[in-house]
């Protein structure tokens, strides 16, 4: 119990980050198995039977996002003082995290109560993502302009 509390109170190391990337990777490989295999079967599995699956996945995507977001802040705080651009870039990807499991619990909660959910929410969501990933790629895409040029002038 004193590693599991150790490894979610430290700071972000290749150890750390390995072992949740292996975790994600699992969950990911887990959920195209579930459907390769109802699908491959014929079989459908019961509602509550995939909505405890999705429940199950989204908690999981909840707990390593978080864990994500807390350890780059922690180890990036420590190290050195962060670019006022990088620091609203965190702002932003922890504002989205925190939407997205917002929208996720919403979804779950409509399905456990009424066994049907409302399509805007999922709409939302993916437009959400798009937006954020748009961000970021942008984001990569200046920084890397920004360093070629430097490397360039050397």
């Amino acid at each position: 119990m004193r590693n599991l509390t150790t490894f979610f109170s430290s700071s972000l190391t290749k150890k750390n980050s390995i072992i949740l990337i292996l975790t994600f990777t699992v969950i990911v490989v887990l959920d195209s198995t579930v459907v390769k295999f109802a699908s491959y079967t014929g079989q459908q599995l019961p509602t509550s039977w995939n909505i405890q699956i999705f429940i199950a996945f989204s908690f999981v995507f909840s707990i390593i996002s978080i864990l994500f977001l807390y350890m780059i802040r922690k180890t990036s705080e420590s190290a050195y003082t962060l670019p006022i651009n990088i620091k609203y870039l965190h702002g932003f990807f922890f504002f989205s995290q925190t939407t997205t499991i917002s929208i996720i619990f919403i979804i779950i909660l409509q399905m456990i109560i009424s066994n049907k959910y409302n399509i805007i929410f999922v709409r939302s969501e993916t437009y959400l993502a798009y937006i954020s990933k748009l961000i970021f790629l942008t984001f990569l895409v200046f920084l890397f302009i920004g360093w070629f040029k430097s490397k360039k002038i050397t």
